[in-house]
């Protein structure tokens, strides 16, 4: 089947047009209004971007390509399909990150943000947004009415363009292979592929080859643009000539040193005769640097791991870190790279201190953010093979502090009967992976 001629349907050349046609897929699903071969309604054919690149071209007619160029490059038009779910209390939120265009380590050290390949690809996108449900083919997901073009210098393209020359600049160093999610705010490198050998690519100034990667804006970005704000979200406000980290110490500046309990009372967050909430340090972050919302417009499109950590007087903290308990079935089924353990270390955090002073009253001692490290990034990775591996073998006694400079296993479970299965088919308490207590000072005392 030849691929279908449908500029006769839109003008090329006319943003306005291009978003009269795609509108007619709204309510509707693509095998609906476009004539499909049997093969693309084959529920073995699955893969990321697979509905975006039927949309490209049984609906507007042209075959998916590398090309440098937008997809409309009379309209200077880049084309992107994305999946909307719903999970309470959210209304609407983003299914997935929106991957952009390729990054050229060859090529991105001889440009500038203003002549880069993302920047000529990417000025304004159409994207077209469809209720994602599990139950059904890509071709028969429903289009919503959320539509609209995003346009680069329309955003915050400060952000947007520092993010982009801290990935350049990690090029230029040949650092290529230590590139973090980590390191940007609003615009990420995300990895492509699992990581595997095959997924690995020359770097200019290195011989140690890296990880293919791409552009992309992450859920919390793409939420926002699709949602817009929280009612009650607050903002840092961050201004023209201001980047992420001064907008943040100047929300924070006035409120360092002082006592924790003070600043409870001071933001709403104790009440008489009632405990103090375990998430009131979390909950008082964000009111201070949200002036007193619900949450962070920038930190939660920025996808910011907000931390909180308690010192006692001695420096010691009193508790290691968690992330989010694993499936033992899951596990033994990935690669590192694919791991949600090691996508959560590539993500930037906000650690906010508080410590004790010798007279045991505990004060807001500071806040910075902060990125794991490349090598300690591989150190965790080592206890997540380990644990992959005895998983694997059946033995499930896990990676301790001891064996670890960075990182441990331990139990994450609500109580006894909190269990998850095995591969053995034996029900287990769930487990998680932990960041360890002298790792957490290490990093805490960098800040």
């Amino acid at each position: 089947m030849g691929v279908p001629m449908f500029t006769d349907r839109f003008d090329e050349s006319s943003e306005t047009d291009i978003l009269r046609y795609a509108a007619g897929l709204i309510g509707k699903s693509l095998a609906a209004v476009a004539e499909l071969p049997a093969s693309e309604l084959d529920r073995d054919r699955k893969g990321k971007g697979r509905l975006g690149n039927l949309v490209e071209e049984y609906y507007f007619g042209y075959k998916p390509n590398n090309n440098p160029e937008p997809d409309f490059p009379k309209a200077n038009l880049e084309l992107k399909v994305t999946g909307l779910k719903s999970a309470a209390p959210d209304p609407i939120r983003a299914k997935e990150r929106l991957v952009l265009n390729m990054i050229n380590f060859q090529e991105i050290v001889n440009e500038t943000f203003e002549t880069s390949s993302f920047y000529k690809k990417c000025q304004k996108i159409l994207i077209l947004c469809y209720r994602y449900d599990k139950s059904k083919l890509e071709v028969d997901q429903v289009f919503t009415e959320n539509q609209f073009v995003f346009r680069l210098v329309e955003q915050e393209l400060s952000v947007l363009k520092r993010d982009w020359e801290l990935v350049q600049d990690k090029v230029k160093a040949g650092l290529a292979h230590e590139i973090s999610e980590g390191d940007t705010f609003y615009l990420k490198a995300n990895r492509k592929g699992a990581g595997g050998d095959k997924d690995l690519t020359d770097q200019p100034y290195s011989l140690t080859k890296a990880n293919r990667r791409s552009w992309s804006f992450n859920t919390g970005y793409l939420t926002a643009l699709i949602a817009g704000a929280e009612p009650n979200a607050g903002s840092l406000k961050i201004g023209e000539d201001e980047t992420f980290e001064q907008a943040t110490s100047r929300r924070l500046a006035k409120h360092l040193g002082m006592p924790s309990k003070e600043l409870f009372q001071q933001f709403g967050l104790v009440r008489e005769g009632v405990r103090l909430s375990k998430s009131a340090r979390y909950d008082l972050l964000v009111k201070i640097l949200s002036d007193g919302g619900s949450s962070v417009r920038e930190l939660q499109k920025a996808g910011i791991r907000l931390k909180t950590v308690r010192l006692k007087h001695t420096g010691r903290t009193r508790e290691s870190m968690s992330f989010q308990s694993f499936d033992y079935c899951q596990i033994v089924e990935q690669d590192w790279a694919d791991s949600e353990f090691s996508q959560a270390l590539e993500d930037k955090f906000l650690f906010a201190v508080f410590e004790e002073d010798s007279e045991g009253v505990e004060r807001f001692a500071k806040a910075a953010y902060w990125n794991m490290p490349y090598e300690d990034r591989m150190k965790a990775q080592e206890v997540w093979e380990e644990t992959r591996l005895r998983i694997v073998n059946g033995t499930y006694v896990f990676p301790q502090s001891t064996e670890n400079q960075v990182a441990h296993v331990r139990p994450h479970a609500r109580n006894a009967d909190d269990k998850i299965m095995c591969p053995d088919g034996e029900l287990r308490m769930k487990r998680s992976f932990w960041l360890n207590q002298r790792y957490i000072e290490q990093v805490v005392a960098g800040l």
